[in-house]
């Protein structure tokens, strides 16, 4: 055992900054990277901490090969799950020796690996390494960077807070802006005044559509007063009316929100010179509160559903004429606020798809922006029922 070890990932980015004819540490790697072209036969310890349904599988989408490779007994040291007879250098991954060693402050042994790196680094640190050298780990996968990377940060941070010296190499893992010292990527005002530009644009034009299915809609209802026609037929009018006006609602709900935006930018420009800025969360929390209202309004939407059913259902038991137009009126009473209850949830929903809109756009930016305007830590976009 040398004092540094260089834990190489896959990722080309890095992983090439690795000399593999160094003598001076010792060399780990994950999964099937020991047979692959790049690491030069050059591996001290393999890291396979997959469940065995994974590495037994003849169909490995990444080296067909990989299990026979494991078993057959020409390999370095194989850290796994378990100590396993059918590969013959697998080593037993020593998790309550660890956990007892490095994590009996942390909740009393709470164990937090997110990733086959932070298994090595914890490794790294049980087994009394001076130094850590980590190549070809970027964790910039949607997977990785919202569920992996953190588990290699409380890592980092052990072997760093133990005296170990840590050399990342990467291009934009734990690489921030200062949390309130430098600036942030950020949605400029101009994105705003834009987007409400758009959405003004496509709710007069969706109000339009509604109004012409209205009116489709209400010629279908005097035929059914007048002929009867089949209530199947009024139904599919009176669906298609109340998807538009849903379609209103969401453009209106979205422009609505944005001019929310607009005026909060305003407040902070004049109090602040004109800078402003709005945080990820902002957009997270508004997103999360606005399906929460949609969900109430869909429970009132139901209601009306089922009323205007039976009304419907009414209507067409009606012997004459005289009485389909009664009960047709009431039929369009509660078309009537069944649209505007529509419309509202239509706004709620317009409103929370604008905030996950934000939410990408910002990631869009940080990723386009680099490793030093990359966040800490991307959230987890808002989940949106389309």
């Amino acid at each position: 055992m040398r004092d540094t070890v260089a834990i190489v990932g896959s990722h080309p980015a890095t992983s090439k900054l690795f000399d593999f004819s160094r003598q001076d540490c010792d060399v780990w790697v994950f999964n099937e990277a020991a047979q692959k072209e790049f690491t030069q036969n050059r591996a001290d310890a393999v890291f396979q901490m997959h469940a065995p349904v994974i590495w037994r599988n003849p169909a490995n989408r990444n080296d067909p090969g990989h299990y026979n490779w494991i078993t057959s007994g020409n390999t370095p040291a194989i850290y796994m799950q378990e100590r396993y007879p059918e590969v013959p250098k697998s080593e037993q991954y020593p998790r309550d020796n660890i956990r007892q060693k490095l994590l009996k402050n942390f909740n009393g042994g709470q164990e937090y690996y997110t990733s086959s790196p932070a298994y090595a680094l914890a490794l790294a640190i049980y087994m009394g390494y001076r130094k850590i050298e980590i190549y070809g780990v970027e964790m910039e996968t949607d997977t990785e960077y919202r569920f992996q990377r953190d588990g290699i940060a409380l890592w980092i941070g052990i072997a760093i807070g133990r005296g170990i010296e840590v050399k990342l190499n990467s291009k934009q893992l734990l690489i921030a802006p200062l949390y309130g010292y430098e600036g942030d990527v950020k949605l400029e005002y101009g994105y705003f005044v834009n987007r409400i530009t758009e959405l003004e644009e496509s709710a007069k034009s969706s109000l339009a559509d509604y109004n012409a299915e209205r009116e489709l809609m209400n010629a279908d209802l005097d035929k059914f007063i007048d002929t009867k026609i089949d209530s199947d037929a009024v139904v599919k009018s009176i669906q298609k009316a109340i998807e538009k006006a849903g379609t209103f609602g969401m453009a209106d709900g979205a422009r609505q929100e944005d001019l929310r935006y607009k005026k909060k930018a305003d407040v902070m420009r004049e109090a602040a010179g004109g800078e402003f800025v709005f945080v990820r969360q902002e957009f997270e929390q508004a997103g999360m509160a606005l399906m929460k209202e949609r969900e109430k309004q869909m429970a009132v939407i139901n209601t009306f559903a089922m009323q205007l059913g039976q009304a419907i259902q009414h209507a067409a038991e009606a012997k004459n004429r005289d009485r389909r137009k009664v009960r047709v009126a009431k039929i369009s009473q509660i078309i009537t606020e069944y649209v505007k209850e529509t419309v509202k949830m239509g706004m709620f929903m317009g409103a929370a798809i604008e905030n996950k809109h934000h939410l990408d756009k910002l990631t869009e930016l940080i990723r386009a922006a680099g490793g030093s305007k990359s966040e800490a830590v991307m959230l987890e976009a808002l989940q949106v029922m389309a």
